[in-house]
């Protein structure tokens, strides 16, 4: 009797939640306030799916006022019945004191449980504690193993600190080829930042023959995308005429975009600047 009651509970909580989705995907305001009402029933049920929807809909405020309180009351529901993505999310509130008061430790906690699901961002969010010492005692092979993880899920910016590890033997043993080929695979997702890792590496002969017009392209893709660095070495390769045309007009447009990011090389070149 008992088993049937609960089923029959069940049932009921996840056809609201599933109304609910329906109702949200009118986006308009009747679809939202039905979506709610429908989430709330199922939530008080113990429907974690629920749980987890209003949460993230009060973190965010999509269609609703924001209210950290209620984010936080559903997240930490739904993470308590083990839901990897609000563990994660709540972890994510204790790090910034959203709701909760700063706490390293409870964002410590919750990605542990989250990472232990597997869950990608998590376990980046972990790696980074590991790799800089955040909370626990630095461990670099701890990082490398969790960021690995997360690359393995297919995350850019993971890829991209498993590359740099390879690079400088960081947690695991220093492969300039294998980080070649982590910055590449990122790059070719489009990670900006690994573009300009893949330059370096051109541009230094890190893992690959040095070839100073294939770094400039990847220096170009992320200089375009806003990365500081990446605007710098544009500018010196114009300036020098180096795997590009000579043009002095570039190499200073480039400069003037990285000194605005305050790199000090940047100011200073631009300080004795002469058409």
């Amino acid at each position: 009797m008992l088993r049937c009651v609960i089923s029959r509970r069940l049932f009921s909580s996840n056809t609201q939640y599933l109304n609910g989705v329906r109702y949200l995907q009118q986006k308009n305001d009747q679809g939202i306030k039905l979506a709610i009402a429908e989430w709330t029933s199922a939530a008080e049920k113990g429907h974690t799916k629920a749980q987890s929807a209003l949460g993230h809909l009060y973190l965010t405020g999509h269609g609703v006022e924001k209210n950290l309180s209620l984010a936080a009351q559903f997240l930490h529901q739904a993470a308590e019945n083990g839901h990897a993505n609000c563990c994660h999310q709540i972890g994510r509130m204790y790090l910034h004191g959203l709701h909760f008061e700063q706490n390293e430790e409870g964002a410590f906690q919750w990605w542990k449980k989250a990472a232990q699901q597997n869950h990608m961002a998590a376990q980046f969010d972990l790696g980074y504690m590991y790799d800089n010492g955040v909370h626990v005692a630095q461990d670099k092979t701890k990082a490398f193993e969790l960021y690995e993880n997360a690359a393995k899920q297919g995350m850019p910016e993971a890829l991209r600190m498993v590359g740099k590890a390879y690079l400088h033997g960081h947690g695991t043993t220093a492969d300039a080829k294998r980080a070649f080929k982590t910055f590449q695979k990122a790059a070719d997702m489009g990670h900006t930042v690994s573009q300009f890792e893949l330059g370096a590496c051109y541009m230094l002969g890190r893992g690959v023959e040095r070839n100073v017009a294939k770094a400039a392209s990847c220096f170009f893709l992320a200089a375009e995308a806003d990365i500081p660095e990446a605007q710098l070495c544009m500018a010196q390769l114009y300036e020098q005429g180096d795997g590009v045309e000579k043009d002095l007009k570039k190499a200073k447009e480039y400069y003037e975009m990285a000194a605005k990011h305050r790199l000090p090389e940047a100011i200073e070149r631009l300080s004795t600047w002469t058409e």
